[in-house]
């Protein structure tokens, strides 16, 4: 007990520098690690249809926005085929031809932890890739398929600023990343003042990885 308090007690702390101010049950389930302003952007924006998700964001989905249909979760071994199971983790690892069949076996949507950047940059490297992400943010990444009539006005919508988002800062940061896709076909000049606008709302990493990609 004396070794673990002074963590706990921490871990607890109201004004702790890397949480946002939490109750107790958030801090207890880590809170801060799923996707919350996601699922208002999915819930705020009416977006539903099949999803293929992080599994370990299954249960908190389910809750919070139940009109979206989920490819997978944590249960995987008790609810889900073993062939569904084994399709996620294919998908998941980018094996050849599984990225491209997504959206025919019936994905329309793709929510993914930004620690999941492997699977983000695999699925934006396809060539002519029909996907572009909606929403960015610092915990997850919302993409859209350019074939399904939902997700073109979504995708149309995220590129002239028309969606909702839960701030400014996701509001800019999204625009960009979406205009980055190739299924947005935007000029160089637009992709530098989209990127400077990001970053002056709110500097991330992840903008001049994409710069650097356009650029090559």
């Amino acid at each position: 007990v004396l070794v673990e308090v002074p963590t706990l007690r921490r871990h607890y702390r109201a004004d702790h520098p890397l949480y946002p101010p939490h109750s107790l049950l958030q801090r207890m389930i880590f809170h801060s690690a799923f996707p919350v302003d996601g699922a208002r952007f999915i819930n705020d924006n009416d977006i539903g249809g099949a999803f293929y998700n992080d599994r370990r964001w299954e249960g908190f989905l389910r809750w919070h926005c139940p009109q979206v249909k989920l490819f997978l979760g944590g249960r995987s071994r008790q609810v889900y085929s073993r062939e569904t199971a084994k399709r996620y983790a294919r998908i998941r690892r980018g094996k050849d031809g599984y990225l491209e069949d997504l959206f025919n076996i019936g994905v329309r949507f793709v929510v993914l932890a930004r620690k999941d950047v492997g699977l983000f940059k695999k699925l934006y490297g396809l060539d002519d890739s029909p996907w572009a992400a909606i929403y960015f943010d610092s915990y997850c990444v919302i993409l859209a398929h350019r074939d399904h009539k939902e997700g073109r006005r979504l995708i149309d919508d995220a590129i002239a600023g028309q969606l909702k988002y839960p701030g400014p800062e996701q509001a800019m940061i999204s625009r960009a990343v979406c205009l980055f896709s190739k299924v947005a076909g935007a000029s160089g000049n637009e992709l530098i003042a989209a990127a400077a606008a990001a970053n002056l709302a709110s500097p991330t990493p992840e903008i001049y990885l994409l710069l650097l990609d356009a650029m090559n």
